[in-house]
C-alpha cells in the first residue's frame, strides 16, 4: 500500500489509557494485505465501501461522520 495522505489524527483517553488514532487515505499498489501489528490492536484490514463501514462496530463511532465526509469529498473530485 502507498499512503496518499493523512486524513485525520486525534488523541484522547479511553478507559484510562492514552490513545492516538490516525486515519490515512491509501492506495493499493500490489502485494497482499497483512496485519503487522506487534501490539495486536488491529483486528482486521479490508477494503470497505461506506455502506459497509456504517455496519461496523467502530472503536470510535463518533469518527464515522468524519470518514463519510472524506469519502464524499474524494468521490466528488
Amino acid at each position: 500500500m502507498e499512503v496518499v495522505n493523512k486524513i485525520y489524527e486525534k488523541e484522547g483517553i479511553t478507559y484510562g489509557v492514552p490513545v492516538y488514532v490516525h486515519y490515512y487515505f491509501v492506495k493499493q499498489i500490489g502485494g497482499n494485505m497483512k496485519i503487522q501489528d506487534p501490539d495486536e490492536l488491529i483486528h482486521e484490514i479490508a477494503w470497505k465501501g461506506i455502506h459497509e463501514v456504517e455496519q461496523l462496530c467502530l472503536a470510535f463511532p463518533e469518527d464515522y461522520e468524519l470518514l463519510c465526509q472524506y469519502i464524499d469529498k474524494e468521490a466528488s473530485m
